[in-house]
């Protein structure tokens, strides 16, 4: 059988075992790209499925959060107003006090659910508001709060205060222009002192209604308080002019002077500062001090005297400036001064928003009842049914479950995306790292390759490495050595070696301090010079040349020598190689190709084999039983 032969009955066995084997592989390969594409498919249908879930639920949220917010002003409303309404307020009332807080939205940018919201603390502090009078209360409350930029809530308060110690004065002349009054005077008052409505409010809850029971005015109280705060907070103006009420009766009787009139009520503060002021002077002096704080009985009064007597004339003028307000125009100037044209057409949306919902709401309403209705019956139903109860949950938690399943699934597949996207990324990141692996290799395996190369040259190149090995050992050794007796110092064994060490390199510092080490290196080196001489002798004079030069001579001269050309050189060869036989080898086969190769007269000078790796034995083995 031929090489060629040889080589085809290779190449059909090879393909006899791989073709089941690929057969085998090939249907494995196409079993598994099915269950990916059932797996992808069903990951597809699930991603599908909840991406319209969540579509529709989005957009059932979305259509409820946007009726909800069309509607939220108007709902707003609806509570306020019924929170109004469960204390007894008539209807016409309640249609009033609506109106009047929408107009008081559009003109002051304020909020309309807000403003009723204030008029049910009004109604609860002040009873038997009637013929507008709770619109005409919370208005003037808004209207201040915007004035003095404070808080709704804190004016409400104020004005529920106000009316619980002038009551009988705002009776008398009728509520609702009571509180315009109120309002004008607080908003003029706050303008004048540089002070807030709060900190009003503060002066007039520590003050209580001592002064208003000693007969003194409201523009007066307020105008003392005002004057007060520009020293001092609101709380602390009030207790100081309530002690001095409190003290004033004590103090004209120790005193000497006359604090009241005829009628028993007490003067003005402006009058009794002045007589006060005509007793004492300018009350700068310790004795006037401690004289006042006797006749009062405390600091706090002798603090207000000491204070308003250099004000007199301001507190005088003061009073009668609050005075000539009658209504709440001073009030609704500064509240117009602050309003904020962005915030009147906020509240004038809010306002058309309310209005749409009043509309909707008729019709809202009974579908909303009627759906709450639907989920009670469903309840009784429930405790009612409890088997039909359990059978729908059981039902429904089956659902829920291939909705999870379908949910772990789409998680598995998106999340074996995310992974082939990062080993890919990864893979990516790695290639040039791959590259440099493989030229390290090469180079490697160039070196070994070098290395047999050297190795297989010369043969004492494995002793010259171990002893370059051993030297660089030594070195390393020697240049580490305090370090690595200081590591490993501790250690018993670490000890032996060092101990023996030591030994060692005292014995050979003994040997090379010797006489006779001196005698032997001498002798060493006499050694080394003579064979280099004759080492550089043989290469000046090249004796090996010399002898044959010589041996050619005598052969010439004996006529011994005989001329054969080369073309009979290379004749005889082939005729010598052509006439060999192999022993055990019959005809044909590699002789006859030898043979034959002979005869035709091919003749081959070199022949260079170029490996990538050191050549060995078992490849060559491996090479000609391919053939």
């Amino acid at each position: 059988m031929s090489r060629v032969q040889k080589l085809f009955f290779r190449m059909d066995l090879i393909d006899r075992l791989t073709q089941p084997a690929n057969r085998a592989f090939g249907k494995l390969h196409r079993l598994v790209d099915k269950t990916k594409t059932k797996i992808s498919g069903m990951a597809q249908s699930a991603q599908n499925g909840f991406r319209n879930i969540a579509f529709g639920a989005l957009g059932l949220v979305g259509a409820g959060h946007a009726i909800a917010g069309a509607m939220a002003p108007a709902l707003e409303m609806n509570r306020a107003m019924g929170e109004v309404a469960s204390l007894g307020v008539h209807e016409s009332e309640l249609n009033n006090l609506k109106n009047t807080a929408m107009n008081f939205a559009e003109q002051y940018g304020e909020s309309a659910s807000e403003f009723v919201s204030a008029s049910y603390d009004i109604q609860s502090a002040i009873g038997g508001l009637a013929n507008g009078e709770l619109a005409a209360f919370t208005k003037a409350s808004g209207v201040l709060a915007v004035a003095t930029k404070s808080d709704a809530s804190v004016i409400t308060d104020y004005v529920g205060t106000m009316y619980g110690i002038f009551q009988t004065q705002a009776d008398a002349m009728g509520k609702a222009a009571w509180v315009n009054k109120l309002a004008g005077q607080t908003a003029s008052a706050v303008q004048m002192f540089k002070t807030t409505g709060s900190e009003m409010a503060g002066a007039f809850s520590s003050l209580g209604a001592g002064a208003n029971t000693a007969g003194i005015a409201m523009t007066e109280q307020m105008a003392v308080l005002g004057t007060l705060q520009a020293t001092m907070s609101g709380s602390e103006a009030g207790t100081k002019y309530r002690a001095f009420l409190k003290g004033v009766g004590k103090a004209q009787d120790k005193l000497g002077m006359q604090f009241t009139d005829s009628a028993g009520r007490m003067l003005p503060m402006v009058q009794i500062l002045e007589k006060l002021k005509g007793k004492f002077g300018a009350m700068d002096k310790t004795a006037d001090s401690v004289a006042l704080q006797e006749a009062f009985g405390s600091s706090q009064a002798v603090g207000l005297i000491q204070l308003l007597s250099s004000k007199v004339g301001g507190l005088n003028s003061s009073i009668a400036e609050l005075g000539n307000q009658k209504g709440m125009e001073k009030a609704e100037e500064m509240a117009r001064a602050i309003v904020d044209p962005w915030d009147q057409f906020a509240a004038s949306v809010r306002n058309l928003r309310i209005a749409m919902g009043d509309l909707l709401l008729p019709v809202l309403n009974p579908l909303i009842e009627k759906m709450s209705g639907g989920i009670q019956t469903l309840r009784k139903w429930s405790v009612m049914f409890p088997n039909l109860s359990k059978a729908v949950g059981a039902l429904a938690l089956v659902v829920l479950g291939f909705v999870g399943v379908m949910a772990l699934l789409s998680l598995g597949a998106g999340i074996a995306q995310v992974a082939w996207g990062g080993m890919m990324i990864m893979w990516a990141a790695m290639t040039p790292l791959i590259w440099l692996k493989n030229a390290a290799l090469v180079a490697l395996s160039t070196s070994w390759f070098l290395v047999n190369v050297v190795a297989a040259a010369f043969p004492g190149f494995w002793l010259v490495a171990a002893l370059v090995a051993v030297v660089a050992g030594i070195y390393l050794l020697v240049k580490y050595w305090d370090d690595l007796k200081a590591a490993l110092g501790e250690q018993e064994w670490f000890k032996a070696i060092v101990s023996m060490v030591d030994t060692v390199s005292n014995k050979l510092t003994e040997l090379g301090n010797s006489k006779w080490f001196e005698g032997l290196t001498k002798a060493f080196v006499f050694v080394k010079n003579q064979f280099m001489d004759l080492v550089k002798f043989i290469a000046e004079n090249n004796p090996i040349q010399l002898v044959a030069d010589g041996i050619g001579t005598l052969v010439d001269k004996l006529g011994l020598g005989e001329d054969i050309s080369i073309d009979e050189t290379k004749k005889s060869v082939r005729e010598s190689v052509s006439n060999v036989s192999v022993a055990g080898m019959g005809g044909g086969g590699i002789q006859q190709d030898i043979a034959n190769i002979s005869n035709k007269g091919n003749h081959i000078e070199n022949m260079t084999v170029v490996s990538p790796s050191a050549v060995n034995g078992a490849s060559l083995k491996d090479e000609f039983e391919m053939i």
